[in-house]
């Protein structure tokens, strides 16, 4: 299981015509170590593999993207593939 957790200290949320800019103790960077924590303790043991991916995006024109850390994200996303193929080669040989 691959989960995006947004790191961006502020945020465009989109609803219909409507858009609300939240920021501060609202914001996406506020709640995201909260988000992991949760789960963490409430999915991470439901699958084989599970990667939380941290990134910051503001879904604010000209929607810019980033990696909060890219090497490690590269690195762990890396690993968990390999993970994944040799589970997968001992399960259905």
């Amino acid at each position: 299981m691959r989960i995006g957790v947004n790191h961006a200290p502020r945020y465009a949320s989109l609803e219909g015509e409507r858009v609300f800019v939240v920021e501060g103790a609202r914001s996406p960077a506020a709640e995201a170590s909260k988000a992991i924590q949760r789960l963490d303790a409430g999915a991470r043991h439901d699958y084989d593999e599970f990667i939380v991916l941290t990134f910051q995006a503001t879904n604010s024109a000209p929607f810019p993207f980033d990696w909060v850390d890219f090497t490690s994200t590269e690195k762990l996303y890396s690993a968990a593939l390999i993970r994944t193929h040799r589970l997968y080669e001992t399960r259905f040989q």
